[in-house]
Formats: C-alpha cells, structure tokens, sequence
C-alpha cells in the first residue's frame, strides 16, 4: 500500500504509515507490519518517545495509539485528520477538517477550532512550542496562532501568493509567497511588507529568502525580463539590478559578504558585499539547478537537471559530473566526503573520496521523502515502497 509519512528516533527505531491501516516499524535490521485494529488510510505519525507512537488519518476509527506495547483506537468529533504533531508528552497536537483542532496535555484532550480568516479550512501542517504555543498553517495558505488557549488568524487579509520559504533573524520572521513578503516580530501579527512596484509590463514572483540578520535580507525569484533581487536593509526592501537574464531559484550565504543565487539556465550570481556578478553559466552548462548545499563557505553544491552537479572550492565553480543522470532534486550530506544525491526514476549518486559513483537505482518511483541519521543510514518512501540506506 501507498506510504504517506516517516516518523523516527534513531536509524534502529523508526515508523512509517501508509494507506488502508499500513504500520510499518524498523529495528536497525528489519521492517515489521504492525497489527492495528483500523484499515483507515493513515497520513501523519508522531510520537513523544519510543514506545509512544501516534498515527492519524480520515474516517470513523481516525487515530490510534501504541502504547504499552499494543495499539488502541481513539476517536475524535472530525471524521479527517491530517496531522499530529507536538513538542513533548505533554504538549502535542492533531488537527483535522474545518480548523478542528486537539490538544493534549499529558492528561486529557483539549478541543477548539482554528481561528481563520473567513470559514475554518482544513489544517495541513504544524509547528508547536514548549512554552504551549503553536503555529499551523491551512489548505488555503493561512497561518494561525495559538497562544494563552486562543487560536487567532495571522495572515488576515494578506495576500503573498502560494508560499514558498521562510526565514528568520534576531527573533523576526519573514514569509515569502510567489506574490510578496511577510514579517513578524513573533509578538506581533504578520504584515504584508511594502515592495517596489514592478516598471509597467513587468512583474514580481519570489521563489526564496535568505536572512544574514534582521537589517540584512535577501530575495530572489523572476520578473518578466531577468532574475529578480531584492534587498531589506532594515528600513526598506530595495531592487537590485540582477546579471542573471534567467530566473532566480534560491539563494544562500555564509555572510552578509558571501551570498549565492542561482537558478534557470544554470545562473549563478555571487554577493561580495558590494556588488553582484554574473559566474560562468559553463559551470551548469545551461541547465536549472534545482537544490543546494554547502559544508562551509568553500564547500558548496549545487544539482540541476540533465545530471548537473557544480561545485564552489571558495575560488570557481566546476562542473563536477558531465554524464546525463536526468533530472537531480535533491542533495544531503553528513560531512564533506560523504554526499547524496537523488532525482528522478530512483536515481541516486554517492560522492566520496573525491569521486561520484552511480549508486543503485532506488527504484522506478519518485522519492516522496528522505531521512537520514546522523551515522549516514537513512530510509526513503516512494511510491508504494520504502527504501534504505545503510553505512551511508
């Protein structure tokens, strides 16, 4: 049955759910179904502490509990959960259709609904504190807080476009949509930023965001013309003229004078603190790069389509694979030597030592998601299947 999320403590303690009551455990050797008493599809597994596990899913049996070595039905009002999340035993969280809401204490279940703009939608993600506060965003893009028992809509009246990252600093947080910016002081409600206006026949689609400090921030997405850069200086967001004609994926720095952007057509754009300037498109030979990560401010990857890998040594970029892999969507690393990458159709690419191999295909499905323990072993789902790592 089709897997739908991964919960774990250690590379020798993980869980997985999936469709049509699918429990799935690992001990470090073996994966094991699970009985449970419900064939409710389950989407979201959580828990405090091994041994503690909960899964929670759609239906009349919408969650159960493992404790104590067996798992029981817990029902709630809602007949459709969609997460559950929490900080501890003590303090965790399910919610569910039309901003159903359920908290736990440690001792009884708390209900309430999420308080949003116009009528309650369906919670899909969240966040929660230890001091008791909890953030969750909904079907329709709204965030809400709940704090001191009261659930409030943040993002009243806002309109930044689908969401796309987040980013904070020195106790401020900024959310960028594909049609604008937001920002908080995490004791204040979210508001929508006030940007330049595009020049007559151009437009503004951010894609990311990246925070050196609460005065130094950095945007990036596509206007109509060019790669799109804009700058928070503390006072106000300003344009920067961009040398990448392409669109702007993401950006990333290591210092408020060191900051990359890259993005279409294999654009890399470099921040020294005083101006940005255009590298060498050869080094991506043209393709999008889609993902990046650095080990330190010398040591920084990035993987795009057609088997693209580039990598920075602190002095240029190079093209570190010339073969055509397909399309890469991501990279991890536990150190320097030791590098993941995957992409489409179950590719996957292993650097160390200096060299890239083709590592086994993990399999004809797209990767859903990925976790990986600090020792290197880690576990894929895709598709209908889970796939492992071991001695990474």
């Amino acid at each position: 049955h089709r897997l739908n999320d991964l919960w774990g403590f250690s590379s020798a303690d993980i869980w997985a759910v999936g469709n049509q009551g699918t429990v799935l455990h690992y001990d470090g050797s073996s994966w094991t179904a699970m009985d449970v008493p419900i064939q409710t599809d389950l989407v979201s597994v959580w828990g405090p502490s091994p041994g503690d596990i909960w899964a929670v899913g759609p239906g009349t049996d919408n969650a159960i509990h493992y404790a104590r070595g067996k798992w029981e039905v817990v029902r709630f009002k809602t007949q459709y959960l969609h997460v559950v999340r929490g900080s501890g035993a003590d303090n965790f969280w399910v919610l569910g259709a039309n901003g159903f809401a359920a908290h736990n204490d440690g001792m009884k279940w708390t209900e309430s609904v999420i308080a949003t703009y116009g009528s309650p939608r369906s919670a899909r993600a969240l966040w929660s504190s230890q001091d008791g506060s909890a953030w969750s965003i909904d079907n329709n893009g709204q965030v809400s807080l709940f704090k001191k028992d009261t659930w409030t809509s943040i993002l009243q009246k806002l309109d930044i476009g689908a969401g796309f990252s987040i980013t904070s600093a020195d106790n401020n947080y900024w959310a960028v949509g594909s049609g604008g910016i937001a920002h908080t002081t995490g004791q204040s409600k979210w508001t929508q930023d006030i940007l330049p206006a595009p020049a007559p026949g151009d437009y503004y689609s951010f894609s990311d965001i990246w925070a050196a400090n609460m005065n130094d921030l950095w945007a990036v997405g596509s206007s109509r013309y060019r790669g799109l850069l804009l700058h928070w200086n503390g006072q106000e967001w300003k344009v920067f003229d961009s040398p990448s004609q392409g669109g702007l994926v993401a950006v990333w720095g290591s210092s408020p004078t060191d900051v990359w952007a890259v993005g279409d057509v294999g654009n890399m754009i470099h921040w020294d603190g005083v101006g940005w300037q255009q590298y060498s498109k050869d080094a991506a030979a043209g393709q999008t790069l889609n993902k990046s990560w650095g080990a330190d401010a010398h040591d920084i990857w990035t993987v795009g389509s057609q088997g693209t890998i580039t990598h920075w040594d602190g002095n240029r970029w190079t093209l570190n694979t010339t073969k055509k892999y397909g399309n890469l969507t991501g990279i991890w690393g536990s150190k320097s030597d030791n590098i993941w990458v995957v992409g489409d159709a179950g590719l996957s690419l292993h650097y160390q030592a200096g060299v890239w191999t083709l590592g086994s295909i993990i399999g004809p499905e797209n990767i859903a998601a990925i976790w990986l323990a600090a020792d290197g072993n880690g576990f894929a789902v895709g598709g209908k299947k889970i796939f492992s790592l071991q001695n990474g």
